[in-house]
């Protein structure tokens, strides 16, 4: 059993990762936000459904980087996007609280990569490339063309 038998030879699975940064957070938002710019232009305005789960996405990839930051920021980062998206997203449980436009969304990315770099310090230089893309990138295409 591990943890009787003496220290372990190699790295633990946290020891691996390293310490936690903000910096891939605050290079996805960016990325996502001139995802949604780049698809406004090309496709238009998306459906009401596939902003919905486009905005699913979005949080559930949030999450999943906020996931093993240290504890008060984490707390910190979830009050911040619960802040921002609470007119039209349950952060939390991941919800639709209302229906939202793509610009409404693109607002509330902006406010929160400028709130990032506010506090954490995050380097308003860094390459505007989604650390994990989105699924289903044609989710701003019209369905009647």
């Amino acid at each position: 059993p591990f943890g009787r038998d003496g220290p372990r030879k190699g790295p633990l699975k946290g020891d691996a990762r390293g310490e936690w940064k903000v910096e891939p957070l605050a290079t996805y938002l960016k990325g996502v936000t001139s995802q949604i710019d780049a698809n406004l232009q090309k496709h238009g305005v998306p459906t009401a459904a596939k902003l919905d789960a486009f905005v699913s996405r979005l949080v559930a990839n949030t999450q999943r980087q906020t996931r093993h930051a240290p504890r008060k920021v984490r707390h910190k980062l979830h009050v911040m996007f619960s802040k921002s998206l609470q007119h039209f997203w349950h952060f939390g449980g991941n919800e639709k609280i209302r229906t939202t436009s793509p610009e409404e969304l693109r607002v509330a990315l902006v406010f929160l990569a400028d709130t990032l770099n506010s506090e954490f310090g995050v380097s308003p230089g860094s390459p505007a490339q989604p650390v994990r893309p989105l699924l289903g990138g044609a989710c701003f295409r019209r369905l009647s063309d």
